[in-house]
């Protein structure tokens, strides 16, 4: 098992170096935008996204700040959420609702309330990680694993070590079933660590027995930072259909009140009671119960997560309490609801193999051999994963568009910073190909090819632009590796001059491979079809143009992808049946008509 747990290490422990070294720019300028190695960004708010299995039986989202928001100079804190029972990743993150979703996407919205908590705890990091068992239930987990405590320790170590080089301060949180693993947690300690700064059940301490007591109250007692709050509703008078839902021993009220009664063997509480609630404090408010009375004997087992629960859980006993929000009121982070959960928007392809030849050992091969056998070559690298990792972080492009209606809508792309390339980070390649190429690699990795639209939009959603570099023909140069190396060295010598950052969405610099409506032109069925090389003021040196064969490939020609998927007006849709669309297709294309082929054919 702990072989399982380290294959998850590294990658998070470089990428919180690369962090760090962005934290190293000089104190009166912003930090560079953080990316998080093996992360990938999702729509449409462009948080960074893993989804990882820290156990054969555990799977975990962790769901960190986009890269232009993580910021390496302030801590960070983990927030480790333990879904409840029968719920998945995607149902406790939340989304707006329709008429097809299940009411439990409904019910938690932990992903939108801890948006909200972003834009107002700014003194750290928010890191949230939702961890869901294969049973959907941590007590069903804890029941089929003798070792359940020491795996949950094990588990708590092995997502801190992902970010290690920042210490994390953790908070231990869960709703429902999801308290088991808490209590789990505690067992495996013989003291509960320092690491450990909050601890919250919300209505999931069904687990709590009078030995967890002193361990938590020693906890509390060692550090004035540290805080519990348990949050229960009087579920022992609750009713459906007519029939109790729990016994009087059986649910979170009678837990609580034992916890509440264990405690005050050694601290003091005060106390406030209304029609709603009781409230106990102690230890100057860091130890609190918030207890929801139950006249009409309803059911109140999501709603005290979802009126803000998970906010106050997080802020009650620090100086953002009931700031802009009140527990048990409306919800306060509705327009941090997106119409997704977060679903990684990723290249499907590998990661790079070990040993994988850099881009200056690439080219060197590439030039000695045949044009069609380079071609295979460059498929062969770039489907197995040879490509620099900032190439995988897909950046969100948002804009506008009217539909042949004439409807305004708003969309989100997401598209390779740069154009592909062959090689690490350190050491890549920008690489031409033949159409069939890019259309087969666009294949593997889930995406498709743009449109001149799209080129138009990329650029001017690009923070970087790179002057054309053009040279003149001269014979079959412009055709040779040598000629796409020399052309490499000059852009890169722009973007250094620049301060740009592997990553930026950069656009200018090369000619795109597209798909438009040309490609079904009588006489020039399947030509290599060509647009842009933008100069500094948004003027494309090359039109659309179709008159070059598909085995033509010189130093301009650069491939850029965009992810299969589009969102329109916060709705997901395929990008190709969006192209073959009478109504829709002007979002992305503006040529007349939709596109009757939207794909290269590559059995040519």
């Amino acid at each position: 098992m702990s072989r399982h747990y380290n294959s998850i290490r590294w990658p998070g422990v470089l990428a919180i170096w690369a962090c760090l070294l962005s934290s190293l720019q000089p104190a009166d300028r912003p930090p560079l935008p953080c990316f998080l190695q093996g992360f990938y960004t999702s729509l449409p708010c462009g948080e960074q996204v893993l989804f990882i299995n820290p156990d054969e039986e555990i799977d975990a989202l962790i769901n960190a700040p986009a890269p232009q928001l993580l910021n390496p100079r302030r801590p960070v804190c983990l927030i480790l959420y333990a879904l409840p029972n029968g719920n998945s990743i995607e149902q406790t993150f939340g989304r707006t609702m329709t008429p097809d979703l299940d009411w439990h996407n409904d019910i938690q919205h932990i992903g939108a309330q801890t948006r909200w908590l972003r834009d107002r705890i700014t003194d750290r990091n928010l890191v949230l990680i939702l961890l869901q068992t294969r049973q959907k239930s941590w007590p069903a987990w804890k029941a089929a694993h003798s070792d359940h405590a020491q795996r949950t320790v094990a588990l708590v170590d092995s997502l801190r070590r992902l970010f290690q080089p920042l210490d994390p301060r953790i908070v231990l949180s869960g709703h429902s079933g999801g308290g088991r693993f808490i209590f789990s947690f505690l067992d495996g300690c013989a003291e509960i660590p320092d690491f450990v700064e909050r601890i919250v059940f919300l209505d999931s301490n069904y687990g709590y027995e009078a030995r967890h007591a002193p361990r938590l109250l020693h906890w509390l007692g060692a550090d004035s930072h540290r805080t519990l709050m348990t949050f229960a509703y009087n579920d022992s008078v609750a009713l459906l259909q007519g029939k109790r839902v729990v016994s009087d021993t059986g649910g979170t009220w009678h837990r609580s009140h034992r916890m509440l009664r264990d405690f005050s063997q050694s601290i003091s509480f005060t106390t406030s009671r209304d029609s709603a609630f009781q409230i106990h404090q102690g230890m100057d408010g860091r130890l609190r119960f918030y207890l929801k009375e139950n006249p009409n004997r309803g059911i109140w087992h999501t709603e005290q997560v979802a009126r803000n629960g998970f906010v106050h859980a997080l802020l009650a006993a620090t100086k953002g309490e009931e700031q802009g929000y009140a527990y048990w009121g409306h919800r306060i982070y509705t327009d941090k609801i997106t119409p997704d959960a977060p679903l990684p928007i990723a290249l499907a392809l590998p990661g790079r193999p070990p040993q994988s030849p850099g881009g200056s050992a690439f080219a060197a091969k590439a030039d000695t051999i045949a044009a069609r056998a380079r071609e295979e070559e460059i498929y062969a690298a770039l489907s197995h994963g040879n490509l620099p990792d900032f190439l995988r972080h897909l950046a969100l492009v948002r804009f506008r568009g009217a539909d042949a209606a004439g409807d305004s809508h708003s969309c989100i792309l997401a598209v390779t910073p740069d154009y592909l390339a062959i090689g690490s980070d350190a050491d890549f390649l920008r690489i031409p190909m033949r159409p069939e190429t890019a259309q087969r690699i666009a294949a593997a990795a889930g995406a498709v090819l743009p449109t001149p639209r799209m080129v138009d939009v990329i650029f001017h959603a690009a923070p970087v632009h790179v002057a054309p570099v053009p040279y003149f023909p001269q014979g079959d140069r412009n055709e040779q590796m040598r000629t796409f190396h020399q052309h490499q060295l000059d852009i890169q010598a722009q973007l250094h001059q620049a301060g740009a950052v592997p990553g930026q969405l950069t656009a200018g610099h090369k000619k795109d491979i597209v798909i438009s409506r040309r490609m079904m032109e009588a006489g020039r069925r399947d030509h290599l079809q060509l647009y842009g090389w933008h100069r500094l003021d948004g003027t494309p040196i090359q039109p659309l143009t179709n008159v070059h064969v598909s085995r033509y490939v010189d130093y301009s020609h650069g491939v850029r992808l965009v992810h299969r998927e589009v969102v329109i007006d916060g709705r997901r849709h395929e990008i190709e049946t969006v192209l073959q669309d009478a109504l829709l297709h002007p979002l992305l294309s503006d040529e007349a008509g939709p596109l009757p082929q939207t794909r290269y054919k590559t059995d040519f």
